[in-house]
């Protein structure tokens, strides 16, 4: 991602209009594992009740602030190193949508379609700063070029 940020001064692109460009990039998974099984039945709630908001797979996820974005950072990486940087959207193609990332931990198998539902919905599920946005288009990195280099061989 690094690298790529430089090449292209700062602008990056979903994973789905990367694939529609046909650059030949590939995707290797279209679930976020963090989220687990609860990946699958957020797009297969929102194919079947809410189609006018865009699918997960292959979107851009972004969060509102900085200190969500560490903190969920800290939480899916643990002691590894993420590298947390401003991002603002430019266009996007289709619909945006702003969901709770709350729901995620209160699904249970007994209600994971209703915790889904709710996050379409773009209902608050507990704490006020846990949103992302979700869209297929391209954004800019303003800081791009004080990013730190990527280090391809971990040294």
């Amino acid at each position: 991602m690094l690298h790529n940020l430089r090449l292209s001064k700062g602008q990056t692109i979903s994973m789905s209009v990367m694939q529609a460009q046909d650059t030949g990039f590939v995707h290797g998974t279209d679930v976020n594992p963090m989220l687990g099984d609860f990946e699958t039945t957020l797009e297969q709630v929102r194919s079947e009740c809410f189609q006018d908001r865009p699918s997960r797979r292959g979107a851009m996820f972004l969060f509102e602030d900085r200190h969500t974005c560490e903190r969920y950072a800290k939480a899916w990486h643990g002691e590894r190193e993420a590298i947390v940087f401003e991002c603002v959207p430019l266009q996007h193609i289709g619909p945006v949508h702003r969901g709770h990332l709350g729901w995620a931990p209160r699904v249970t198998r007994d209600n994971a379609k209703e915790c889904a539902r709710s996050y379409w919905a773009g209902l608050e599920a507990s704490a006020p700063h846990d949103w992302e946005v979700i869209f297929h288009g391209t954004a800019y990195v303003p800081q791009w070029e004080t990013l730190p280099s990527p280090s391809f061989f971990g040294g």
